[in-house]
């Protein structure tokens, strides 16, 4: 049974090659022609890299540093009822980097969102930092946030790490220590 699946799965394979061959001629390679194309890309790839990567500190250089957001960096989001406590940790996404007001920012559009779908009130506090890493906000940002309860945490860590050529799994190391660190300092509570 699964040798014929295997053999019709390559019969249509081999039909679909021909399909694509009398229409769009010389679209499949062959083996020899893709390993020359592939040889040539990674050939390429070296010979190119220096003019890239100074492509790239001039690029660097070039942008502008945008300032973050002007305060408020705390709020309340009128509503009926308890109020919805949103905490938001991060890097420039919560420090709202290129944003005029700290009300622009994730964690004030989240707690406004949360308010219009529950009609309860909604305080938010955003604690960000430009181009922090994962590990940098354990180490910068966690240890200044208030030990107040909140509701919902939004952490937002991701790009700079990526930037900086951090592995997987060293990231999700951090943001798992990130996560439980806010955890321990703030009250997760339920209504």
């Amino acid at each position: 049974m699964r040798s014929e699946a295997i053999r019709q799965c390559w019969d249509s394979k081999w039909r679909l090659n021909e399909h694509i061959n009398r229409y769009l001629p010389g679209a499949i390679r062959s083996d020899q022609s893709s390993r020359a194309a592939l040889t040539a890309g990674l050939f390429g790839s070296f010979a190119l890299f220096p003019l890239v990567w100074a492509q790239a500190c001039i690029a660097e250089r070039r942008t502008p540093l945008l300032p973050p957001a002007q305060p408020p960096y705390h709020g309340r989001v009128s509503g009926v009822g308890i109020p919805i406590r949103v905490l938001g940790i991060g890097e420039s996404t919560v420090s709202g980097i290129g944003l005029s007001r700290g009300d622009e920012t994730v964690t004030a559009a989240t707690a406004r969102g949360l308010a219009r779908v529950t009609g309860r009130p909604a305080i938010w506090r955003a604690h960000g930092l430009s181009g922090a890493t994962a590990g940098e906000g354990l180490r910068r940002i966690v240890p200044y946030i208030p030990p107040e309860p909140a509701d919902l945490v939004v952490v937002a860590f991701c790009v700079n790490d990526v930037i900086s050529y951090r592995s997987p799994s060293g990231f999700t190391d951090d943001l798992a220590a990130v996560v439980t660190a806010t955890r321990n300092r703030v009250a997760m509570q339920r209504w």
